[in-house]
């Protein structure tokens, strides 16, 4: 059978033309010129890949800020927490008595620490001295810049007003027997320490207790623990702040165990340091 050839179908110019070696060169540079044009982006295609990148960038940022805000608030629970072992290991040294929120000089301190905040009274509690790192003290997430250098006594959190009693006579108009880590009726209910609104008047400091609402300094009926209590009788100084991601509030119970509370959530049960049948 006569074999036949791979170059059947060309004509004889065609197959002489085909068979030059500058023509076969400039074929295949033609080939490929056009390869490239065609595998190339349209400016319609790049403006449409910028626009899903855009796109992508804007949905991400809002998760990554999140995650941020989230990070920032363990970061101040885990602050309470060491602030919350101190509190309960000068109780625990003091008969169940919580530190004095303030005295009037460093002199009329009872315990002869020389110290007049219930802040003082704690860092020694907490493996710190006075000369030590305030950080743990500062909420990451405080809105007003707070001093953290060794000198100052920077803090960012306030205790129940109630709980940590005042330093005052029993003839004084506003004294209040003072409480024991036992005569809480509820230590799991009720707040001891947490995030507390800062007071641009006071360096950005916000007052030592919380004391609104004034609900707090009274014995609740059972009845009424899980009355809600107005967002408004919550904020403001002297109250709690709500700065954290969704509008929240890091705090720690009087047992030890610690609480997240959203704007407009709380109850007479949080405050109730005391609670009547």
């Amino acid at each position: 059978m006569k074999k036949e050839s791979h170059y059947a179908g060309y004509s004889g110019s065609r197959l002489c033309a085909w068979m030059r070696p500058e023509l076969r060169r400039k074929s295949r540079k033609v080939s490929s010129a056009r390869t490239c044009r065609t595998s190339g982006f349209t400016l319609i295609e790049l403006l449409a890949v910028i626009v899903i990148i855009a796109v992508l960038v804007a949905l991400t940022i809002p998760s990554i800020s999140a995650v941020m805000r989230s990070a920032k608030s363990a970061k101040c629970m885990s602050n309470l927490r060491q602030i919350s072992v101190g509190i309960i290991g000068y109780a625990s040294d003091h008969g169940g008595v919580y530190p004095l929120l303030w005295t009037q000089s460093a002199a009329e301190d009872p315990d002869g620490l020389n110290v007049q905040s219930w802040v003082q009274r704690v860092i020694p509690y907490m493996g710190q001295n006075t000369k030590g790192d305030r950080t743990v003290w500062v909420c990451p997430e405080a809105k007003l810049p707070v001093s953290k250098d060794s000198e100052s006594w920077a803090y960012t959190y306030a205790v129940h007003g109630w709980i940590f009693p005042a330093y005052n006579a029993p003839s004084a108009p506003n004294y209040r027997p003072q409480l024991r880590t036992f005569s809480i009726s509820e230590p799991g209910s009720v707040i001891m320490v947490a995030d507390a609104p800062q007071n641009p008047d006071n360096n950005n400091i916000p007052d030592l207790a919380i004391w609104r609402p004034l609900l707090l300094f009274q014995a609740i009926p059972r009845k009424q623990l899980d009355d809600p209590i107005p967002a408004s009788d919550c904020e403001g100084m002297g109250g709690l702040s709500f700065h954290h991601l969704h509008d929240s509030c890091n705090a720690i119970m009087a047992d030890g165990s610690s609480r997240s509370f959203k704007r407009g959530g709380m109850k007479k049960r949080d405050y109730a340091a005391q609670i009547v049948d």
